[in-house]
């Protein structure tokens, strides 16, 4: 495969991905998900330790820690936080965040998103947006993607 043949495949998996996340309604979502990856980035590895973003709802980020001492210390420094989260990313994506105690064995949103499975039309919306990618590396790879963000949505929906 030449140099440009491979630009060539690349912008149209680009141009593939950003229509799948429009279809679907998802660059919200995914760029919340970013949020979620980043958080020891945005508060540091000190503070990530002790608190774990749970969910976003309605541009809500909502955030478990160990104790209410660490839930009122963590409200203190929220506009700080929101500050660095909206350099990080668009500045409506958070628009609040709200800690709260929680035991750290309940289970979490975020935790396992690929419990819930795809219904079969689901399945086949994603077997026909990769049906082009010729790259067997890709594929896989661009699948289960989608398949994630397809469950995302339909947890946030729940």
């Amino acid at each position: 495969m030449t140099h440009s043949n491979v630009e060539s495949t690349l912008e149209s998996l680009g141009s593939l991905l950003e229509k799948t996340v429009s279809r679907f309604g998802l660059k919200k979502k995914s760029d919340q998900w970013k949020v979620v990856q980043q958080w020891p980035f945005i508060v540091g590895e000190t503070l990530a330790k002790l608190s774990r973003p749970v969910s976003i709802r309605d541009g809500v980020l909502f955030v478990a820690v160990p104790s209410s001492t660490w839930a009122q210390e963590l409200d203190f420094q929220k506009n700080e936080i929101l500050k660095r989260i909206s350099a990080l990313f668009d500045k409506d994506l958070i628009q609040d965040i709200r800690f709260f105690s929680s035991s750290w064995k309940e289970k979490k949103e975020f935790d396992n998103p690929k419990e819930a499975s795809l219904s079969q039309e689901e399945k086949k919306i994603v077997e026909a947006m990769c049906q082009e990618i010729e790259n067997p590396r890709l594929k896989p790879v661009i699948k289960k993607w989608l398949t994630s963000l397809i469950l995302l949505k339909k947890q946030k929906n729940a």
